[in-house]
């Protein structure tokens, strides 16, 4: 082997070594945003149904409230975030384990087929993550219409 090839292969494997510690801190990352999401999600959600009661029970008896329904659509909305994100924590804990067996079949049983499988829980994840913040979005969009349209009936 001449020099120049020795080179390439020595720079070949130290920028390999240099993805693959990029990879695992994007991996770290992802998790911990998602932790993040999932938590505050679930925080602002019970704050938002607690806040949307109060504001239900300020406005005087006697009222005209205008769209009440909304409030309800307000609730479900919040109450469907919640269980997504409760239900994506128990696809993803799934979804790690198929991926241990996945590993385990592809690194050490060769068998090269085992990467190819799809699995319920990896799309029941992803789906549930972006469902829990659409869902989120809405309650809040529909929320503030409330807010907006019943805000004389409290005096704002």
């Amino acid at each position: 082997m001449n020099e120049n090839t020795e080179h390439q292969e020595s720079r070949k494997s130290k920028l390999y070594e240099m993805y693959l510690r990029m990879e695992k801190d994007i991996s770290d990352r992802e998790m911990m945003n998602s932790v993040n999401r999932d938590r505050t999600l679930i925080t602002i959600s019970i704050a938002g149904l607690g806040l949307s009661v109060a504001f239900v029970k300020n406005i005087p008896s006697g009222s005209n409230i205008s769209s009440p329904g909304i409030i309800y659509v307000v609730w479900v909305l919040f109450g469907l975030c919640i269980i997504s994100v409760l239900l994506s924590y128990i696809f993803a804990l799934t979804a790690l384990e198929r991926y241990r067996q996945i590993n385990r079949e592809y690194y050490i049983e060769d068998n090269d087929n085992a990467r190819n499988k799809k699995y319920f829980s990896l799309g029941a994840t992803q789906f549930l993550n972006y469902a829990s913040v659409i869902l989120f979005m809405l309650a809040v969009i529909s929320g503030v219409i409330f807010i907006i349209k019943n805000s004389n009936n409290i005096g704002l």
